[in-house]
């Protein structure tokens, strides 16, 4: 029976990264409230090999070895307890390659600005003419992101006007608060 740790650890880490809105301390307390059994914000390998194993019975089947993946990644110091920060400092460096993936999608010339034409064209290419006509499917406005008024976007712009962005898109129509 092949190992289900790496499986398992990717399911826990697209658990995590669900909603870049959340940032780096939703994905704090949401590691917290999985893995930290005894409640004293920090995690210890037990705490987290324990939910791993409850876990993967959940899914039918412990793994074979200790699922070690993303825990030594978390545990900044290698000291064996996962804190607060190091989970804080982790979810900023996960939400720094995120936001990075998602402006170099955009970037089709690579030039370290998103321009609206590159939004429109990438959507030209994602989306089906049906997809691209539904209501409430309309592109990111370049304006929602462009700080200086240039018309286009750098990463830095990106990067610093993203959560605000987001939280708008994710309210219901009609929503003003």
């Amino acid at each position: 029976m092949k190992s289900l740790a790496p499986v398992l650890m990717g399911a826990v880490l697209a658990l995590i990264s669900f909603v870049p809105r959340a940032g780096a301390t939703g994905m704090a307390d949401m590691w917290l409230r999985f893995y930290d059994a005894d409640q004293d914000d920090r995690i210890t390998r037990k705490e987290y090999d324990d939910a791993m194993a409850r876990l993967a019975e959940r899914l039918g089947g412990a793994p074979r070895r200790s699922p070690a993946v993303g825990f030594t990644d978390v545990d900044a110091d290698g000291d064996g307890v996962v804190t607060r920060q190091e989970l804080d400092g982790y979810g900023r460096e996960m939400m720094g390659r995120y936001l990075r993936k998602q402006f170099d999608h955009y970037d089709l010339d690579g030039n370290g600005r998103v321009t609206q034409q590159e939004v429109e064209e990438m959507r030209q290419r994602a989306l089906s003419p049906a997809q691209r006509s539904r209501p409430g499917n309309k592109p990111p406005s370049i304006a929602d992101f462009d700080m200086d008024g240039d018309g286009a976007v750098t990463f830095e712009e990106f990067r610093k006007r993203f959560p605000e962005v987001s939280r708008r898109a994710a309210r219901p129509a009609g929503d003003g608060g």
